[in-house]
């Protein structure tokens, strides 16, 4: 009696722990997309210290979801909904770390680990077309209180449900040698008016899909890279009343099979019921 006891409080327990307040899925027949992941690092930068600006650009046909925060106050804010998906922020300043690499060399690793989430609602037919971008800028500030831009970088979140882990590449506006001069000893770097403009230009991929054009249209040089981690979930109500009737097909398979196996005689203690049927305890 005291193991049965047992049993229940660590099934109350669990059920405590997981919760009831799973937002099912829209009812208008689009899809939610739930993003969270992090910036991870940056590396193969020459400068003591780093810190990343970044801007999330959505696309017209996705826009945000704030139901789960609805679900529980029935209002939102102005201030509660820029917090809740944020669309720009910066990171805190990171110093380099010397790593060793697969290949032997030595590198500098700046640790971001700067969380990101965000909700998205929209249609399945949209889904083909150009995902929500990030878009990522590395600035450098020195003792001297020398800033620069260190590099570029976008990033389009991940089409495809599960966890992912991808490095991309950084490159900057190329300067000339005055400019690298300049730069040097006096801080100060040719820089991107608008964020946005490193990921105007898009192109259709050989699965039908619209992607950004990776690099702006002028002379670049390469930077350093960045790792981000990701893991997307998608939610729809076709996909959760299919996989719904799966379910209860399955369940009322195993049920059959269960039935059989009850009506089946055992003949005795030297056969054992298993998935498979039964089978005996001591082959011989």
């Amino acid at each position: 009696m005291e193991k049965i006891n047992y049993l229940q409080k660590e099934l109350e327990m669990k059920q405590n722990l997981v919760g009831e307040g799973f937002e099912p899925p829209p009812n208008d027949g689009r899809i939610r997309v739930n993003v969270m992941g992090e910036i991870v690092s940056a590396e193969n930068f020459e400068s003591d210290e780093l810190f990343l600006t970044w801007e999330l650009v959505l696309p017209p046909y996705f826009e945000f979801d704030n139901q789960d925060f609805l679900e529980l106050n029935g209002s939102l804010s102005p201030e509660e909904a820029e917090e809740l998906n944020r669309t720009k922020s910066t990171t805190q300043i990171s110093r380099y770390t010397v790593e060793t690499s697969k290949g032997g060399y030595l590198k500098n690793t700046y640790y971001f680990s700067f969380p990101l989430d965000w909700q998205f609602k929209a249609n399945t037919s949209d889904l083909g077309k150009r995902w929500p971008l990030l878009l990522v800028q590395a600035n450098s500030i020195d003792s001297w209180g020398r800033y620069r831009v260190e590099g570029y970088t976008f990033y389009e979140l991940p089409r495809e449900s599960g966890l992912s882990e991808q490095k991309i590449f950084m490159y900057r506006p190329y300067e000339g040698l005055y400019g690298m001069i300049h730069s040097n000893y006096l801080g100060g770097s040719t820089r991107v008016k608008n964020l946005r403009d490193i990921a105007s230009a898009s192109f259709v991929n050989e699965k039908g899909a619209e992607v950004p054009l990776n690099r702006f249209l002028q002379s670049c040089e390469n930077a350093g890279q960045m790792t981000f981690r990701f893991t997307v979930t998608k939610q729809s109500k076709e996909v959760a009343d299919r996989n719904r009737s799966v379910f209860k097909h399955v369940k009322h398979q195993e049920a059959i099979e269960d039935f059989k196996l009850r009506q089946r005689e055992v003949p005795g203690p030297d056969l054992i019921k298993t998935e498979n049927g039964l089978i005996s305890r001591f082959p011989g």
